[in-house]
C-alpha cells in the first residue's frame, strides 16, 4: 500500500520525500525508495503525533515550499497531479480532497461553502479522504497547533487568519484501512499474537483472538478478548473486549 501510494506522488515531480514514520522506520525507508527511485528523508516519532504534530515538524525541517500529504491507510485512485496542480494554479494556502460522506463509518464531516472553501459551519458536509497540498503559512500555523484537531483547530485557525483554503472534489475510488475496527479484524484474522518485551501476569486471561505489540502489559485479574493491544500499552484491569488500545495508552487500574 504505501509503495503504491508512493509511486502515485512521484507523479506531481516532487522535488523532494519525506515520510514519518514510529514503527519499522527503516522498512518504510526502504519501501519509499524502491518504489519511487528517490531519496527519502526520515521524520521519526516515538509515539504517532497526529497530521497537525507531523505537519508542525515538517515545517521546521523543509524550509518552505508547498508539500502534498498523504495518509497512509488509504488505497485510492486519486489524480494527484491534478491535486497539486489545481492548488498551485489556484495559489491556495491549502487544498484538501473532500468528498461525499461515506454510507458506513463514524466520519467527522467537513463543511465546504458553495463558493468550494472550508471548514464552513453551515455549507454541505463533506469526507476529507486523507490528501492535501499545503503551504508554507500552513506549515507555520501547525506550529502553533500541533496538539490540536486538523480541522476543528489548524483548518479554522487558517481561515481565521485570511488564507485561502480550497476544496478538491473527489472522485474514484478510496478504501479506509485505517479505521480501528478494520484494522483489529484484519490483525485478528491470524493466529494469536504475543510481541516479544509483552508481559502477560500470573491471573491474566487472553480469549478468543489478541494481537499484544511489543513492550505490552497485562496485569493480573484483567481480560483481553478479541482485542489488540498496540506497542507500549498496559491493561491495568477490566476488560479489554472487541476493541484496540492505543500505542503506550494505559486503561484499568487505580
Amino acid at each position: 500500500m504505501l509503495g503504491r501510494l508512493a509511486a502515485a506522488c512521484v507523479g506531481t515531480a516532487p522535488r523532494r520525500m519525506a515520510a514519518n514514520a514510529s514503527r519499522c522506520p527503516d522498512l518504510v525507508i526502504e519501501e519509499i525508495e524502491r518504489s519511487t527511485g528517490m531519496e527519502c528523508m526520515l521524520m521519526f516519532e516515538e509515539r504517532p503525533l497526529g497530521v497537525c504534530g507531523t505537519l508542525s515538524r515538517l515545517a521546521e525541517v523543509s524550509g518552505g515550499g508547498d508539500w502534498l500529504v498523504c495518509n497512509t491507510d488509504a488505497v485510492t485512485d486519486l489524480d494527484f497531479a491534478a491535486l497539486v496542480g489545481r492548488h498551485l494554479e489556484r495559489r491556495a494556502d491549502w487544498t484538501a480532497v473532500l468528498g461525499r460522506m461515506p454510507s458506513s463509518g463514524d466520519y467527522r464531516p467537513v463543511g465546504v461553502s458553495p463558493e468550494g472553501t472550508f471548514p464552513s459551519s453551515s455549507g454541505s458536509p463533506r469526507h476529507y479522504w486523507g490528501f492535501s497540498a499545503v503551504g508554507s503559512r500552513v506549515l507555520e500555523a501547525a506550529v502553533r497547533h500541533r496538539n490540536d484537531g486538523l480541522f476543528s483547530g489548524l483548518a479554522a485557525a487558517c481561515s481565521e487568519a485570511g488564507m485561502r483554503l480550497e476544496a478538491f472534489d473527489a472522485s474514484g475510488e478510496w478504501l479506509d484501512t485505517g479505521e480501528a475496527e478494520t484494522y483489529r479484524v484484519n490483525l485478528l484474522s491470524r493466529p494469536p499474537v504475543v510481541r516479544e518485551g509483552a508481559v502477560i501476569e500470573e491471573g491474566a486471561v487472553l480469549e478468543g483472538r489478541w494481537f499484544v505489540g511489543r513492550g505490552c502489559r497485562v496485569a493480573s485479574g484483567s481480560v483481553v478478548r478479541d482485542s489488540v493491544m498496540l506497542d507500549g500499552s498496559a491493561l491495568l484491569g477490566g476488560v479489554l473486549e472487541r476493541s484496540v488500545l492505543p500505542w503506550m495508552e494505559r486503561r484499568g487500574g487505580v
